[in-house]
């Protein structure tokens, strides 16, 4: 368990070369083992993501595919969609757009019987994402409202990035009200929440629209407000990696210091057996 903490503090702190190395451990051992196939799901899962933001997507693939089969082994609901949809993802970026539209299917057909609707939000939403690559801007609408209308209030995060899309399929079609109105209304949302990440993407957003529709004022007041956001995002996401490394550093520590305690008293029992069979 160690380790799966430790790994996925180095993700978190954008060592993807240690987070894998760590990874592979508990991994490794589950799957070698085959206790505990919830945690392997889990391993798998990180190890996949971690294979995604380094590139490796046919090894992310095979890693979520694992994941797939165990849960479908086990009986369990939740991992298989998050596998379907990694699946569906490694095949997006591979540039395999039809199948990857079978995978997100298919695990919107999952999430839609056990009824999660942030699954099926999230589906939907992936499903509207390979559509806007693709160029089908008119179906990526109607998926990102469809998934906007699942989230109705419960997911405030879920519901701003939908509005974000919809802002940048608008931006496509030269629809430049319906683009400022959507992303105002998903500027509100991040305000609201206090998701900086999130507000700086809508004024980027808002930006675009603006240059676009050739009012550079207005375009540069909101560049100016992402460049702004986007360096405290920056100054707090590096204090939170600090934090993390501390965390990281702290743990091994402990462990390492169980390590030799360990041999210590290994080794007093074994002097104590010494000692017996002497006497």
């Amino acid at each position: 368990m160690s380790s799966l903490f430790l790994g996925l503090a180095y993700r978190t702190m954008g060592n993807f070369d240690l987070s894998l190395k760590t990874l592979l451990v508990p991994f490794t051992y589950f799957k070698q083992t085959g206790r505990y196939p919830v945690l392997l799901e889990g391993s798998c899962n990180s190890l996949a993501n971690v294979n995604l933001q380094m590139h490796n997507y046919e090894e992310a693939f095979s890693l979520f595919q694992t994941g797939y089969e165990t849960g479908l082994r086990i009986g369990d609901v939740f991992f298989p969609v998050l596998a379907l949809n990694g699946m569906g993802k490694a095949r997006m970026l591979q540039d395999k757009p039809e199948e990857a539209m079978e995978y997100f299917n298919k695990a919107l057909e999952e999430s839609k019987k056990i009824g999660n609707p942030m699954q099926i939000g999230d589906t939907l939403i992936e499903l509207a994402a390979i559509n806007y690559r693709s160029g089908n801007l008119i179906l990526a609408e109607q998926l990102n409202k469809q998934a906007l209308g699942i989230y109705d209030g419960k997911f405030p995060g879920a519901e701003i990035t939908c509005r974000i899309n919809l802002g940048e399929i608008y931006l496509k079609q030269s629809r430049w009200v319906e683009a400022i109105e959507v992303l105002n209304q998903a500027l509100a949302l991040a305000d609201r929440i206090n998701v900086k990440p999130k507000m700086y993407r809508v004024h980027l957003g808002l930006s675009k629209v603006y240059k676009a529709m050739n009012d550079p004022a207005q375009s540069l007041y909101h560049h100016e407000i992402f460049h702004e956001l986007r360096e405290i995002v920056q100054e707090e996401d590096n204090a939170r990696k600090l934090s993390d490394a501390k965390l990281v550093f702290e743990a091994e520590q402990t462990k390492k210091e169980n390590v030799v305690i360990k041999k210590r008293k290994s080794k007093a029992k074994t002097g104590n057996y010494g000692k017996l069979s002497m006497s």
